[in-house]
């Protein structure tokens, strides 16, 4: 199953610079929406932490997260995105985001 996503569409037309523009557009103002979603969650688990090794591995996860983050926000500037489209998940980001 896991090797089927390799040859999804989306992917294939990303690898081949062959994806839509507005897909695109759409799937880095969702992924940012998911990236803050990720962060928080790694931020909550970190309040549940009660020792430094704990504490130090999701300092670390939250600054990799925020640093791909950046990387969006970079792109949302770039290609146009408004802020608001990465505050606006679709049914399934939302769905997603909630259970984590």
């Amino acid at each position: 199953a896991a090797l089927h996503s390799l040859r999804h569409p989306f992917v294939l037309q990303l690898g081949t610079g062959q994806l839509p523009p507005a897909t695109f557009k759409g799937y880095i103002a969702q992924d940012a929406f998911f990236l803050r979603s990720f962060a928080k969650s790694y931020a909550h688990a970190l309040t549940k932490c009660t020792d430094l090794e704990g504490i130090q591995a999701f300092h670390g996860l939250i600054g990799a997260v925020c640093d791909e983050l950046k990387m969006h926000v970079k792109y949302c500037e770039e290609l146009g995105i408004a802020a608001e489209d990465m505050e606006r998940p679709n049914p399934a980001t939302e769905l997603y985001c909630n259970f984590l």
